[in-house]
């Protein structure tokens, strides 16, 4: 295991890695964690596991009273969010995703269902939170239910919700379409579904999209990053 993380991570030699890691490898291992998904995780994300044993204690403490079991799927994801914060930062953010409406149980279910939607930045989940509730009259519920909607990028959103306002307006489009559902699609296949079908209705309709979306990047910094 060593060996293969050593291999993919040069700049863990100048750690003592018995010292710092065997114990949080150990209790991870005692909770019950696989060695293939502890080995998966120490590839992928080795800081996770050099944190302090402290930390590491405390995280799997918090997974489980959310309530995520070690051996469920989404557990090491969990874990990952949770030690990418300290605790008074944790708690700030259960803060503010509750001053938008969502009770504490809500969140910890959005951290069970999609544990990286709350990586969210507070700045970009007011953001969106306002976009989806008040532009898109999107019900606020349905956010909290699809907590994946909070990590799409901010230009990509407003791009295509005017791309569909335009052929909305042209009768293209059912204007009750659930247009949110829409957003998860890959650049191909929004390209295919909307842009490239409907090039001969609406001259310009890919120029509108490109231009939108750059100006969507300069009209809210900082926000355009998933």
């Amino acid at each position: 295991m060593l060996v293969a993380l050593k291999r993919s991570c040069a700049w863990l030699l100048t750690f003592n890695l018995n010292a710092i890691l065997r114990p949080n490898v150990d209790l991870l291992i005692s909770e019950g964690i696989s060695a293939t998904r502890i080995s998966r995780l120490l590839v992928i994300q080795p800081r996770v596991i050099l944190q302090s044993h402290g930390r590491m204690v405390y995280a799997v403490k918090t997974v489980k009273e959310i309530g995520l079991e070690p051996k469920e799927p989404k557990f090491i994801d969990a874990l990952r969010v949770i030690c990418s914060f300290s605790k008074s930062n944790w708690e700030k953010k259960v803060k503010t995703f509750m001053s938008l409406g969502w009770s504490k149980e809500e969140v910890f279910n959005s951290l069970r269902k999609d544990p990286i939607s709350l990586t969210c930045s507070e700045k970009k989940l007011r953001y969106l939170m306002d976009f989806y509730v008040n532009t898109m009259k999107l019900d606020a519920k349905t956010i909290i239910a699809y907590p994946k909607l909070l990590l799409y990028s901010v230009d990509r959103i407003l791009a295509r919700y005017e791309v569909f306002k335009v052929l909305e307006s042209m009768k293209l489009i059912k204007e009750d379409k659930k247009i949110v559902w829409e957003i998860p699609l890959s650049e191909k296949e929004f390209l295919e579904k909307y842009i490239t079908k409907n090039k001969d209705k609406v001259p310009g309709l890919l120029d509108m999209y490109q231009q939108a979306l750059k100006k969507n990047k300069d009209k809210v910094p900082g926000l355009t990053g998933s």
